[in-house]
């Protein structure tokens, strides 16, 4: 058996897909988005994914900090 090594990226993306999910574009999204910058976090497109997808409890809590953590290691966000 092939083991199947996507990125949390494009686990997330096919996710938010298999679910009719699509990121948000409302005020709280905005606003999100702004106090993320405000701390020094730029987001994207994919954060902005993993929180859709707990806000429709496709996803546990657990789960979406799981996905964070692995998404920021992966795309460099985070210092060692």
């Amino acid at each position: 058996m092939q083991s199947c090594s996507m990125t949390t990226k494009e686990k997330v993306a096919a996710l938010a897909d298999q679910h009719g999910i699509e990121r948000s574009r409302d005020e709280s999204a905005f606003l999100a988005k702004a106090f993320s910058r405000i701390s020094g976090i730029e987001g994207d497109e994919t954060l902005e994914l993993i929180a859709d997808l707990l806000k429709a409890r496709v996803i546990s809590t657990d789960e979406a900090t799981a996905m964070v953590l692995s998404h920021v290691r992966e795309s460099g966000k985070m210092s060692a």
